[in-house]
């Protein structure tokens, strides 16, 4: 399916750039501000994926194939 240029994802990129960037002088609106702390949970600022690699996967895989 073709979108045309006025699809909502055409303003994906900006939007994503905008609530990402570190503007704290910048007020969000409610919208934002909850996108914005959606995308920030998501993020491993302290690298705990990589210091833990597979071990919670492969524990819980032992625990439910137990």
């Amino acid at each position: 399916m073709k979108r045309s240029a006025n699809s909502s994802f055409t303003n994906f990129p900006p939007l994503f750039h905008h609530l990402t960037s570190d503007d704290s002088k910048r007020k969000f609106s409610g919208a934002e501000l909850k996108a914005k702390i959606y995308y920030e949970s998501c993020l491993d600022r302290n690298n705990t994926l990589e210091k833990l690699k597979e071990k919670p996967l492969q524990d819980f895989i032992d625990l439910v194939s137990a």
